[in-house]
């Protein structure tokens, strides 16, 4: 069977090839073309020549042709431990809101529970000195204030030293404390007591009692409830303008 001298085509017996018509512009048939390392010479010498022959596979990774980005782990949730902490806190500071008060309040109440108990301890021996200056025949009746600073007495109708010295003996703690107490017709009907007379600091008590503060002599025995800023010598004053000045 005839081959085509052009292009290499398989020919019928007397078959002539269309492609002698139009022949290769390189001078070669496609048959005839002569092929360096399995490309066409029209390639060249690979790597000799100017033109490289087409890649059959990629060429291979090369380490430096990227750059690796280093991305940083991601960082752990805590949103779990402010779930915890936060109601924690909250239910501290709601304790403490509701506990605070309650705790100064009963401190305060108990402050004023001890002055209370220490102005009638005055008042008990007071009127224990009043049935002993009876007893000597003294005067003991009127109303007049005995006060624990001789300067403050008003109007008394007998010698305070004796009643002072009396006082050492029915009530040891009496030289330690200031106070007045106010007597009618031999009777102790008020008393207040305090460590000073002027400190705000110093709870002062009184008798008749008052719950969260002394109470104000009245001569109609409701006197008021006195301010957390008032001192003995305020209740001593007040007590004063009472008797002496109606």
């Amino acid at each position: 069977m005839p081959y085509c001298t052009q292009c290499g085509r398989k020919l019928n017996d007397g078959e002539k090839c269309s492609c002698t018509s139009s022949p290769p512009a390189q001078g070669f048939s496609n048959a005839q073309q002569p092929y360096i390392n399995g490309y066409p010479q029209q390639y060249g010498q690979y790597p000799n020549s100017g033109m490289q022959p087409p890649p059959i596979y990629p060429p291979p990774y090369q380490p430096n042709q990227y750059q690796y980005i280093y991305y940083p782990p991601a960082k752990k949730s805590n949103a779990w431990i402010w779930a915890i902490i936060i109601p924690v806190v909250l239910i501290i500071m709601m304790t403490l809101a509701i506990l605070v008060p309650a705790v100064q309040g009963y401190r305060r109440k108990a402050a004023q529970i001890d002055a209370n108990n220490c102005a009638n301890n005055i008042r008990k021996a007071a009127d224990q000195v009043l049935i002993e200056l009876k007893k000597e025949e003294e005067n003991i009746k009127g109303l007049y204030i005995i006060s624990s600073d001789p300067e403050s007495n008003a109007a008394v109708p007998f010698d305070a030293g004796d009643f002072y010295e009396l006082m050492k003996t029915y009530y040891r703690g009496s030289d330690k404390l200031e106070y007045f107490v106010i007597i009618r017709n031999g009777t102790v009907e008020y008393s207040a007591a305090s460590k000073s007379w002027t400190k705000h600091s110093d709870r002062v008590g009184s008798y008749p009692y008052g719950i969260l503060d002394p109470r104000r002599y009245s001569l109609n025995g409701y006197g008021g409830s006195a301010s957390d800023k008032d001192t003995l010598d305020t209740l001593y004053w007040y007590a004063y303008d009472e008797i002496f000045t109606e």
